[in-house]
């Protein structure tokens, strides 16, 4: 993440980090993802979804600078509600984001995201 400039964990983590090229996708619209449309929703996009196993594996490989750096960002966005709900504008949600911030949801609220918080649990460290 820091060689490719994510820093903002505000977004969440993005759940990868490299484009998946276009003959990967079934669904060919930049909407989902594809046509090359890296940070848009599952294709880079940042997200609360499944950020708990990125923080434990910090966590249980000692490098609590950055998980701390992950977890503050988290719940930053937790507190401003970015990760629920209707986008500002157009008709998308805020649970996925580019890196930019930009919206590119469509649930509203990924429930298990929120999974992340039990990470942050001092007795399952």
């Amino acid at each position: 993440m820091q060689q490719l400039g994510y820093t903002n964990f505000k977004l969440g983590i993005p759940g990868n980090l490299i484009n998946i090229p276009q003959e990967d996708y079934t669904n060919t619209k930049a909407r989902w993802g594809g046509a090359n449309a890296f940070q848009q929703y599952e294709n880079g996009g940042a997200s609360l979804n499944w950020s708990y196993y990125t923080v434990k594996a910090f966590q249980k490989a000692g490098l609590n600078q950055q998980s701390e750096t992950i977890t503050n960002g988290i719940l930053s966005g937790i507190d401003a509600s970015e990760f629920q709900g209707m986008a500002p504008t157009g008709d998308v949600t805020k649970d996925w984001k580019t890196w930019k911030g930009e919206c590119w949801g469509y649930e509203g609220y990924l429930c298990d995201g929120y999974l992340v918080l039990l990470a942050l649990n001092p007795e399952d460290q």
